[in-house]
């Protein structure tokens, strides 16, 4: 696997896509082994489609029984490792890492996104804030999707910026102002008291691309299907949490995902 991955792009642009990362043969495997999600309706953040990945985590579920879930565990876990996920978020973060995370979430369909453009990495005022701590994330497709039908979307070069904005804020050379949706990370950027600084950190270029990438933002629908990752089951998009992303509304299909995250030990 390692030869498709182009960590150079992965890098820069903030993400990449692979068409096929799981086969037919993998994907129905997962998806059998993950049957409940969609059954019980277990949505974004709901602490039932986390899977245990530390040896703290592993014991609480055995103290509660939940055998379950220390075996759907176990077979992610090894699946990761034939994919060589960790090596790939090595190879991007220069480092030794662990894995952080593992879940999946069921999204019915709706006319509503699944979630709005925004970044992950955000900081806010009172929170021990570790810019180091940001996760690569392995997002796989366990069902088809489209445009406005469940994909994911990420902004290009959004990474740089927003990493940028945290690192500038962190050290105290620019006020903090929320920033977890796009509109208000446009404000914070192109404000006259912000601008000099994010510039000298980003350069102009990929300044320049993040503010023409986000125009849309303004529109009255506040949405694009430029930016639209679309892909069959068993794809997978790469991407560094500090980008702007969002997932779009699952208008005719439900949508079925499973997420890997590695961090920098």
């Amino acid at each position: 696997m390692q030869e498709n991955i182009n960590i150079e792009q992965l890098k820069d642009k903030g993400f990449l896509t692979i068409k096929n990362f799981l086969d037919k043969k993998e994907v129905e495997k997962i998806v059998n082994r993950l049957k409940e999600v969609p059954l019980e309706n277990i949505g974004h953040g709901d602490q039932r489609g986390y899977f245990p990945v530390t040896a703290k985590a592993k014991l609480a579920k055995f103290l509660k029984l939940d055998f379950k879930s220390l075996i759907t565990s176990s077979m992610l876990i090894k699946m990761a490792e034939k994919l060589e996920l960790k090596k790939i978020a090595e190879n991007f973060f220069k480092s030794d890492v662990n894995l952080h995370m593992i879940d999946s979430y069921y999204s019915p369909v709706s006319k509503e996104p699944c979630i709005d453009w925004h970044s992950d990495m955000t900081f806010k005022p009172g929170i021990n804030y570790n810019i180091n701590i940001a996760s690569l994330k392995f997002f796989f497709y366990l069902t088809d999707v489209q445009s406005k039908n469940g994909c994911l979307a990420y902004v290009p070069y959004s990474n740089v910026i927003t990493k940028a904005v945290a690192e500038l804020i962190v050290s105290k050379k620019i006020k903090y102002t929320p920033y977890w949706d796009l509109q208000k990370l446009r404000n914070l950027v192109l404000s006259k008291d912000n601008l000099n600084q994010i510039l000298n950190v980003t350069g102009e270029e990929k300044f320049e691309k993040f503010i023409e990438n986000t125009k849309f933002i303004e529109n009255k629908d506040k949405d694009t299907e430029k930016f639209d990752l679309e892909m069959g089951r068993g794809g997978v998009v790469i991407f560094d949490e500090f980008g702007v992303h969002r997932g779009s509304m699952p208008s005719k299909t439900s949508r079925q995902v499973l997420r890997i995250f590695y961090r920098k030990k």
